[in-house]
């Protein structure tokens, strides 16, 4: 396809709207993508490629004291994530807790 016929976007619904019509390749997180990959819908083109991700970030307050259900959901969304990313991307990076 030459350039000049080439289509770009910063919508990210519309990115994945194409790639699901088979118009071109999108680049998307993980996340983004997770329902569709799942369902094969869209594929992982170049995984050794990938960018790291920008990342899930708890907010709390910073006190010496952390509640223990806030540390125990913290440790499950840390394992939940690390989890789903290696299903999505066998092979990557383990996060750092």
């Amino acid at each position: 396809m030459p350039l000049e016929r080439a289509w770009e976007t910063n919508d990210g619904a519309l990115a994945r709207s194409w790639a699901l019509a088979g118009r071109g390749i999108a680049r998307k997180t993980i996340w983004d993508a997770a329902e569709d990959l799942r369902a094969g819908r869209l594929q992982v083109l170049l995984p050794d490629y990938s960018v790291a991700e920008a990342g899930v970030h708890a907010v709390f307050q910073g006190t010496r004291y952390m509640a223990p259900r806030v540390r125990r959901l913290l440790d499950f969304l840390i394992e939940r994530f690390d989890h789903a990313s290696e299903e999505l991307l066998p092979g990557s990076p383990p996060r750092l807790p």
